[in-house]
Order: structure tokens, then C-alpha cells, then sequence
């Protein structure tokens, strides 16, 4: 929570003008004119809070990067969809601001759907990603509805735009890439299902290329951090704002985390911190799509007016992006 307090300071100036005689006296035209100044102080007012969450809890008991609960709320996105925002005290003493959406699919019917800017194939354009999900409203099935969005992985630079790794949209191929260690989810046309595809090591663990056409929605990322319950290490330290992705191993909950950074509200996130969060939210795969001034979650809001949608987390300037990660539900 941040409030803003204004604290006026009063700037005193005495001006004593002593005329005698016995004429009126009078103030020069050039005489300058002092004003109050006002000074604004943001403080980061946390208010006690003795109730955590249970999500909250599964990442303060599951890891020692939680070391200090500060505060969350919870809320109702729909049936089977929770939104928590966390912060907390990390292990090196630096406050940390996490939002969370739990998708639980036994619950609902939930899947994966590609977003793109402006609902369209317009890969050199971006756009704000609640205003993303609004535009690609008329791209999702009319039984179901956009509950939630994150930013896809990064964009290539042969095409302005264009993802830089396979992508696929509503049964239209994108763009391919042979490339077989970046990390990517997609719906199998055959059977609806979910799946984590590529690998994090072709020769430890080997995998045949992704066959786009099998796929009607197919998303990439940046970097593995969970592989099927193989944890993948990362030399380092690089602590920036950053939004994930991950699955436990029934493939019943999905959870879509971002992390604000880096400045005196949030600390930002280390890839090896962030593996940490989802083995202890009980996830075998998860993979970083994003983040630093790309970083985006967004959830279905009626309270927005405008968009029905709200961006979650906390950038300094709300980004604009290429493309984005939708989950769905059955209305």
C-alpha cells in the first residue's frame, strides 16, 4: 500500500521596509514575492496484518528466500482464479512485492490464449496490456472469457515485433524457430491439453522439434527455471522486475506470478529466487517470459470501466508489449 502524505514547509521571510517622513510609504514594483513551498514525501506506510494467506504461506514455509511476512489481500477473479498481492521481507532484508493468480482447473474449464496487440496479426505495433486483452476479446470462443494475462517471451529483430521463437494464434502459424532449448506452452489441437514444450537440455533430456501446425495457441518464453521437476541454475545475481509462468506436475493449477523492482518498494527477483517461489508453490515446470520495463499481469476487473481489465503490478511507466499469455474460462 502506498500513501502519499504532503508535509508543507514553511519558508519564513521577514521583510522589514522602515520609511519615515511624512509622506505615505510605498513597495518598490520589483520587490520579489516569497511563496510557501511544498514539499512531497511518498512514504511506503505498511499496515499491520496478522492473517496470511495460504498462498502466502506455502511460499514463506517452502523457501527461505520469505523471511519476514509484511501484508497481502486476496481476491475473487472468477471461480477456480485468485489474485494475491504479497509483500514481504527476503532473506538479504529488502521488500519484496509479488502478485500472484492461482488458476486451478478443477475448479473450471481454463486454457492458454495467445494475445496480440490490437486483436490482430500487427506484430510491429504494442500496446498496454490491459487494453490488449480488450481488443482480443472477439478472438476467444463466445462461451468463454479473458480472466488473466501475463507478457509473452521476447520479440525477435529480423521482424519488428514478431516473437522470436515459435508462436502460434488461434490456429495461425506466426512465426517457427528450430531452436529446441528456449521454453514455450501450447493447446494441442488433437485433445485441448496443455503442454510445456521444448527442453532446458537436448542432450541430457532430448526432444523432437515442435510441430507448429499441432498446436491453435503456442507461446514462448525466455528461460527455464523448472524442467518436469529439473531445476535449472543460473550463475547470475541479476535481481530485476520480472513475470513467470508455472505448472505442477497434474497440470490442475497454473500460476501466473510477476515481481516489481527494482527500487525501495520492491527489490525486483533473481531467476534462482524465482524457481524457488514455484517449487515451493509445488510446480515441476515454469519458465521467465519477461520483464524489467516489459513487465505486465493483468486480471479481469469489472470495477474497470473502460476495459473491465486492470494491470496488476507496479511499473514506474506502464508498459506497451508485443504479445502476452491469456488464460480463459468457460463463462
Amino acid at each position: 500500500m502506498k500513501n502519499v502524505y504532503l508535509k508543507i514547509g514553511a519558508v519564513v521571510q521577514t521583510a522589514t521596509v522602515l520609511l519615515m517622513g511624512m509622506n505615505s510609504c510605498t513597495v518598490r514594483d520589483d520587490y520579489p514575492v516569497f511563496e510557501r513551498k511544498e514539499e512531497i514525501i511518498i512514504e511506503d506506510i505498511i499496515p499491520p496484518d496478522n492473517v496470511i494467506s495460504p498462498i502466502s504461506q506455502k511460499i514463506k514455509d517452502g523457501t527461505s528466500y520469505f523471511k519476514t511476512f509484511l501484508i497481502d489481500s486476496t481476491k475473487i477473479v472468477v471461480t477456480g482464479v485468485e489474485y494475491t498481492h504479497l509483500r514481504f521481507i527476503s532473506d538479504i532484508d529488502q521488500k519484496v512485492s509479488m502478485h500472484i493468480v492461482e488458476v486451478d482447473r478443477s475448479k473450471g474449464d481454463f486454457n492458454i490464449q495467445a494475445l496480440s496487440p490490437f486483436g490482430d496479426y500487427l506484430y510491429a505495433s504494442t500496446q498496454q496490456l490491459p487494453e490488449m486483452m480488450k481488443m482480443n476479446e472477439r478472438l476467444v470462443d463466445s462461451d468463454k472469457q479473458l480472466v488473466a494475462a501475463i507478457v509473452g517471451g521476447t520479440i525477435g529483430t529480423s521482424v519488428a515485433g514478431k516473437p522470436s521463437y515459435t508462436y502460434v494464434q488461434n490456429n495461425r502459424i506466426i512465426t517457427t524457430n528450430t531452436l529446441l532449448t528456449y521454453p514455450a506452452v501450447g493447446v494441442r489441437k488433437s485433445d485441448k491439453s496443455i503442454r510445456v514444450l521444448n527442453t532446458f537440455d537436448n542432450l541430457v533430456y532430448p526432444v523432437t522439434p515442435i510441430v507448429a501446425a499441432d498446436y491453435s495457441q503456442l507461446i514462448s518464453g525466455t528461460n527455464w527455471m523448472l524442467y518436469y521437476g529439473h531445476e535449472a541454475l543460473y550463475s547470475t545475481t541479476t535481481k530485476v522486475a520480472r513475470t513467470a509462468i508455472g505448472f505442477t506436475p497434474d497440470m490442475q493449477k497454473i500460476y501466473l506470478i510477476t515481481v516489481d523492482g527494482v527500487d525501495a518498494f520492491s527489490d525486483g527477483i533473481m531467476l534462482n529466487d524465482f524457481r524457488l517461489v514455484y517449487k515451493a508453490l509445488g510446480c515441476n515446470s515454469a519458465f521467465y517470459t519477461n520483464g524489467t520495463t516489459s513487465n505486465a499481469l493483468a486480471i479481469k476487473s469489472p470495477e474497470e470501466e473502460k476495459l473491465g481489465y486492470k494491470l496488476k503490478n507496479l511499473p514506474a511507466t506502464p508498459p506497451s508489449i508485443s504479445y502476452a499469455i491469456g488464460i480463459v474460462a468457460k463463462k
